[in-house]
């Protein structure tokens, strides 16, 4: 068991390490740097049967509050084959909100993501892999919003640790956790015909704290830097930015067993 924590903790530090390596081997590229804020809403719902549907919504703001620059909406449904294991597909939509040219850019997606958990001694492991399939405006500099959209592929990966950090006695006589350490790391590489060789998107580090309110409810506050490759440019943006969001879990009621008739 100790051995295998210890995997776990070297795989993740070396993926961290190598997405900073990554970085500083682009330090010579043109980056730009800014602040933003990020808050989010994300819904469980566990339906009978293992299904459960999840959703979140997306807003996200320049760092001094004053404009949005996107807004998303994503939904899904999928199976849960265990508490270590479960599968969703769905659909999102996500608006980008641009200056020059003053307009919105739709962002339609498909996606389908398997999770993967477990826990070792208190440590909880995540690992999260998302496919997404993306139709974007093929020339954002183009002020008529009226470009074709390209098609695009986007493969996620984030791999997320929770350590906790206050707990109390429950009636089963077990620690529950109040407040949680969390760190994550997500790395987005683009493939297919329309990429043109620009295949890293983005990478998301992030540390923070999660609340835990009830078993049903959770807040989390933390920072998270944004590194992303511009889509009109070569160049690259370095986002810091504050992150605050809310989840919520609800299980819908088993079905009644239908009672012989008389």
């Amino acid at each position: 068991m100790l051995y295998r924590f210890k995997t776990c903790l070297l795989a993740f530090v070396c993926w961290q390490g190598g997405t900073i390596a990554f970085g500083q081997g682009t330090a010579t590229l043109p980056v730009k740097y800014s602040k933003a804020v990020w808050a989010s809403y994300n819904l469980q719902v566990l339906l009978p049967n293992q299904m459960q549907i999840l959703a979140d919504y997306q807003h996200r703001r320049t760092g001094d509050f004053e404009r949005a620059y996107q807004i998303g909406y994503r939904a899904g449904i999928g199976y849960v084959f265990s508490p270590a294991f479960s599968s969703t597909a769905g659909v999102a939509l996500f608006q980008n909100y641009l200056v020059e040219p003053n307009r919105v850019d739709p962002d339609y997606r498909l996606w389908q993501q398997v999770t993967l958990k477990q826990t070792i001694f208190k440590l909880k492991l995540e690992n999260r892999y998302r496919l997404e399939q993306r139709w974007v405006q093929s020339t954002p500099q183009n002020p008529f919003n009226d470009a074709p959209k390209i098609y695009s592929n986007r493969i996620r990966y984030r791999a997320m640790l929770q350590y906790p950090l206050l707990t109390i006695s429950s009636d089963d006589e077990k620690r529950k956790p109040l407040l949680n350490a969390v760190v994550n790391n997500e790395l987005f590489i683009q493939f297919g015909e329309n990429v043109s060789g620009r295949y890293f998107d983005q990478n998301r580090f992030n540390i923070g704290l999660i609340g835990i309110l009830s078993p049903a409810t959770s807040v989390q506050l933390g920072y998270m830097n944004h590194y992303s490759a511009l889509r009109t440019s070569g160049a690259f943006q370095s986002t810091g930015a504050l992150q605050f969001s809310i989840s919520n879990t609800i299980r819908a009621a088993e079905p009644e067993e239908t009672k012989p008739q008389p």
